[in-house]
C-alpha cells in the first residue's frame, strides 16, 4: 500500500503517514524529524538507496533565510529498517553540500543496477539571480554518495537557477537523459553518453524556451510508446505584468 512523507516547514515537523488496509492513514512517530524542526524541507525522494530491497528516504531542504553552507540547509537521508522505521544514514553517506534545495530526481544514470540522484537548487540565499551549485550524486550500491558532479557534468554545475527535474531516455539509446527547468532558463535537455552529460537542448528543439519554469512531468501524452514533457512556466495569474 502506498504511504505518505509530507515535508514540514521551519518549526513544523515533517510526516510519515502508513496507509492502513481500510484506506485510511496512520501518522509515525519518526524521532529523527526532531533534531529537523528548524529546517524546511522543500522536496524528498523515496527508493531504495542501499540495496536492501525497502524504501529510503532523500530529503532536500532548502530556504532563503540562512546562508548558504548553514547546517540547516543540510539534506538528509533516512534508511528504512524494513518495517517502516527510519533512522539517520551513517556519517559520511551524504556529501555536506548545503545549498537551497529545489528538488531531487534520483535515476541509476550509469546503468550499474544502483539509484543515483539529481539534486536541484533553486538560488543562492542573498544573492538572487546567481546560479547556485547543482549536484549529481553516485551511489555505491550500498546507500553511500558521492559528489560526481565535476566529473560527470562539470559545464553545467551553474546551469541556472534549478526548480524541477526528471530523467527520460531522449535519444532511446538504453540510458536516461537529465531535463531541467528553472528561473530564467531554457528547458534543458542534459544528454546522457555512459554517464558523461552535454547539451542535448537545442537537439530537442528547446532552445527557445526560456521562461519562469516551475515544474517538469514526463508523461506518454499521445500514446505513442515514447516519453513527452509537460512543463508549467509563470502564469497569466502572477501579479508580475509585462509592460509593453
Amino acid at each position: 500500500m502506498e504511504d505518505l512523507f509530507a515535508g514540514g516547514a521551519k518549526e513544523q515537523l515533517s510526516m510519515i503517514f502508513m496507509q492502513q488496509n481500510d484506506g485510511s492513514f496512520s501518522k509515525e512517530n519518526v524521532p529523527a524529524f526532531v533534531k529537523d524542526l528548524y529546517c524546511e524541507d522543500v522536496d524528498a525522494a523515496a527508493f531504495d538507496a542501499d540495496g536492501d530491497k525497502d524504501t529510503d528516504l532523500y530529503i532536500v531542504r532548502g530556504g532563503g533565510e540562512v546562508s548558504a553552507g548553514s547546517p540547516l540547509l543540510a539534506d538528509r537521508l533516512l534508511i528504512n529498517d524494513g518495517k517502516g522505521g527510519f533512522s539517520e544514514s551513517m556519517e559520511g553517506a551524504l556529501p555536506f553540500t548545503a545549498n537551497n534545495g529545489s528538488c531531487v530526481a534520483p535515476c541509476d544514470f550509469d546503468n550499474d543496477g544502483d539509484i543515483d540522484l539529481f539534486v536541484g537548487s533553486r538560488s543562492v540565499p542573498g544573492l538572487y539571480g546567481l546560479s547556485p551549485n547543482q549536484l549529481l550524486l553516485e551511489n555505491d550500491g550500498h546507500g553511500n554518495f558521492s559528489d560526481v558532479t565535476d566529473q560527470r557534468m562539470k559545464r553545467f554545475k551553474k546551469i541556472g537557477m534549478v526548480t524541477d527535474a526528471c530523467w527520460v531516455d531522449y535519444d532511446q539509446d538504453g540510458d536516461k537523459d537529465l531535463v531541467l527547468t528553472g528561473e530564467w532558463m531554457k528547458v534543458s535537455v542534459l544528454m546522457n553518453n555512459k554517464g558523461m552529460f552535454s547539451d542535448g537542448t537545442r537537439r530537442a528543439g528547446l532552445d527557445e524556451t526560456s521562461g519562469w519554469w516551475n515544474c517538469i512531468y514526463p508523461a506518454d501524452i499521445d500514446l505513442d510508446g515514447d516519453i513527452d514533457l509537460i512543463a508549467g512556466n509563470l502564469g497569466l495569474n502572477s501579479i508580475l505584468k509585462l509592460i509593453k
